[in-house]
């Protein structure tokens, strides 16, 4: 073999490597390198002869003291089972990290160990012997483990994704059912363009602040669409208050209409009675929220992008208070119809915990989903004593973090 480490592939090159590569997904693609303007980014790749067989997006972090940090999201793209080129590969990549001070390289393959319904994932027996990670490990990296906290590694071990079938819109899923209850409460279904993205981020910092964290803002939200263009969805739901507050209050004058004429058996009087009562909570609720907001209220946001077949739900957000009027199923399941429209097989919704006992798994597990288990993540240390320095101030940072959010909560 004549192998050839190369560090300036060009932009052009890599893409037409990568979009044909089996394990191309959105972190290795060219628009994901134009969004992590943090980052410098740069391609880099293996020739055998004249043919490139390994390619790859790296991202590299400058750090205090003139130091990096080398990341490759969901990379390389390359034949894992292959170890002499995989050997060579990373060599290449070793020297290159020296040379720009790198501490480490990190990397998070996108090799999938598993992949299960969500509803059969009980009897499912995880994988936990595999090859891949043997030959990685012989590159000189160290397996980071098996981890279930999906917050532990830089990507993810654990994912929902949902794959398109015939008939899947008339599946009696709970989410197709929760959709159609947001439906006949008035939520209605809103397309935004890319001019409209302040009130996306308007939507999306409810959940920040509901959950205590800090998600991205609205300039990060711009560099997305901007990328994807055509291939970038942002919808929202809504509901017109004012409206549904009319059609409260005319439902409950023809209820009361039917219990002071009794017009109904009594049997039938005592339900709705109950009706009454339900009914005027809802219209308090909707006077109280009228005079807080206004007459339209937006309660949950999308943005979801495709990579090549796969819808990728990015980021979704909700507005607690109006939690039952299920509008987040509504904007969910849009995405997961506007790939289906366009050609995809799979929807990928995104991380979930290994646990598989959260809210969040809960809400996705509504779509039926398979759970999908990846490799996890690999280091390699290029510097063990910056290493471990950075290492130390970065668990000092996330403690002081912790506790700085304990007192906002």
């Amino acid at each position: 073999m004549n192998y050839q480490f190369v560090s300036d592939l060009s932009e052009e090159h890599y893409q037409m490597f990568a979009y044909e590569h089996p394990l191309y997904n959105l972190y290795q693609s060219v628009q994901w390198s134009r969004i992590k303007r943090e980052w410098e980014s740069f391609y880099v790749g293996l020739y055998n002869e004249d043919e490139l067989i390994i390619a790859c997006l790296v991202l590299c972090r400058k750090l205090p003291l003139n130091r990096t940090l080398f990341y490759l999201p969901k990379g390389p793209l390359a034949d894992f089972n292959d170890k002499e080129a995989l050997s060579a590969f990373f060599d290449g990549l070793r020297s290159l990290a020296k040379s720009k001070h790198a501490i480490s390289i990190k990397i998070t393959p996108n090799i999938r160990l598993s992949s299960v319904l969500f509803k059969e994932i009980a009897k499912h027996q995880p994988v936990r012997e595999s090859k891949i990670i043997e030959n990685i490990e012989a590159c000189g990296f160290t397996h980071y483990g098996f981890n279930l906290d999906m917050y532990e590694t830089a990507q993810p071990r654990f994912c929902a994704a949902f794959y398109y079938y015939d008939q899947w819109l008339q599946s009696d899923s709970k989410a197709l059912k929760t959709a159609s209850k947001a439906l006949k409460k008035g939520v209605e279904l809103e397309y935004l363009d890319h001019s409209q993205l302040a009130l996306f981020a308007k939507i999306m910092d409810y959940t920040s602040k509901r959950k205590n964290i800090s998600l991205r803002n609205e300039e990060y939200y711009q560099r997305i669409v901007d990328n994807f263009n055509e291939d970038a969805l942002i919808v929202v739901s809504k509901i017109d208050l004012k409206k549904q507050l009319d059609d409260d209050q005319k439902r409950l004058a023809e209820l009361e209409d039917q219990i002071n004429n009794k017009l109904s058996s009594e049997r039938k009087i005592k339900g709705l009675i109950e009706q009454v009562e339900s009914l005027k909570k809802e219209i308090s609720f909707k006077q109280e929220s009228i005079s807080i907001e206004q007459d339209v209220v937006y309660i949950s946001c999308l943005l979801a992008v495709k990579v090549k077949d796969t819808v990728e739900m990015l980021y979704a957000g909700m507005n607690e208070r109006y939690r039952k009027y299920y509008g987040s199923y509504l904007t969910y399941l849009e995405g997961i119809k506007w790939g289906y429209e366009r050609g995809c097989i799979r929807c990928d919704f995104g991380g979930i915990p290994g646990t598989l006992d959260d809210g969040l798994t809960e809400f996705k597990g509504y779509f039926q989903p398979h759970v999908e288990e990846y490799i996890g993540e690999f280091n390699m240390i290029i510097d063990p004593m910056m290493n471990s320095l950075f290492n130390h101030a970065l668990a000092f940072f996330k403690v002081i973090r912790r506790i700085i959010r304990g007192f906002k909560k």
